[in-house]
């Protein structure tokens, strides 16, 4: 039988000065048996949609500071991560929320951006990024096959049926 052994870690990492306690969430995530860790949403941002205002430095290009940090904490703590940024589109200038899955060694495997996007109080996510561009898919990186969605995709069917649909189960 395959398994994969998941953290799933509830705490963010909003200041540099975090870094030592994310590898150290990491690390005892790993002494426990732990193959993969799942950080919240944007784990290393404040939750800049919570006001109506976006700030230019909450977004990055891809393989910036938040993307780096996490390739760094996933190979000094040797293991698996997801967690995630705002990345900003190099060509379009546009922002997404952006899952980021990195390998124990710090290889960025997969990523994806999110689709649904609310807009409520404590959740201004359109005047900070924009909706993904694809459709959910199977990260084919570990043991077994996982999908990945972020948070208001997974209360909307149809990404879980098209996984489904692709063999995850």
């Amino acid at each position: 039988m395959v398994s994969l052994s998941v953290a799933l870690i509830s705490d963010i990492f909003t200041y540099p000065a975090d870094a030592r306690r994310l590898g150290d969430s990491l690390i005892r995530a790993r002494s426990q048996g732990a193959d993969l860790a799942v950080l919240p949403e944007l784990p290393l941002n404040p939750w800049s949609p919570a006001t109506e205002t976006p700030q230019e430095d909450d977004a990055e290009a891809p393989g910036g500071p938040r993307h780096q940090a996490l390739s760094d904490a996933a190979r000094a703590a040797g293991i698996a991560i997801i967690g995630g940024a705002i990345v900003r589109d190099p060509k379009s200038r546009r922002r997404h929320n952006t899952a980021l899955v990195f390998d124990r060694s710090g290889v960025l495997v997969a990523s994806y951006r999110k689709l649904y996007l609310p807009e409520e109080p404590g959740f201004w996510e359109t005047r900070h990024y924009e909706p993904g561009d694809a459709l959910p898919s199977v990260v084919e990186a570990f043991s077994m096959r996982i999908g990945l969605q972020i948070c208001s995709d997974v209360n909307r069917p149809e990404g879980s049926r098209l996984l489904g649909a692709l063999g995850q189960r």
